[in-house]
């Protein structure tokens, strides 16, 4: 009796050991496009943006809490910088991070994007995680590719 409760004390151990670990590397996630509104809540005064996850059957969740519109002459907007609450959903768990996007826009209907931001918990496997993220990409005529990583530490 004694032998088979350590064989599943060490089992359940290294499941745990195992969870913990794939969340100290670096995740990456591709995103496919702008991004469909969910409309504007109290929470998400900006409105609540559900982008897919490329290969996946999941979706991220931007909260929009503030956004700046900048012009410049010809293009309106030029750029556009946001602050967002975002999950990210993951086998396992889901992340949490706040962060600043930012998209500036050409008169070619090119665009690019640049994210920055920090990880302040998550779910599951993630569950008080911190870190950083940073991610971008470009994009043409309204289609894009963002990606985003998630540093743990």
């Amino acid at each position: 009796m004694g032998i088979r409760r350590f064989v599943v004390a060490a089992c359940v151990a290294l499941c745990v050991l195992a969870g913990r670990a794939s969340a100290s590397r670096p995740l990456t996630v591709e995103l496919r496009g702008f991004g469909h509104s969910l409309g504007l809540t109290a929470a998400c005064p900006s409105g609540l943006t559900r982008i897919v996850i490329v290969g996946s059957s999941r979706a991220a969740l931007d909260c929009v809490v503030r956004v700046q519109k900048f012009t410049k002459s010809g293009l309106d907007p030029w750029r556009i910088v946001e602050s967002v609450r975002v999950t990210t959903p993951f086998a396992g768990g889901a992340i949490y991070s706040v962060e600043t996007q930012t998209f500036t826009f050409t008169r070619s209907q090119a665009s690019t994007a640049a994210f920055r931001g920090r990880i302040v918990g998550g779910t599951g496997r993630y569950k008080g995680v911190t870190g950083t993220v940073r991610g971008g990409g470009e994009g043409r005529n309204g289609v894009a590719i963002w990606d985003e990583t998630f540093r743990f530490g």
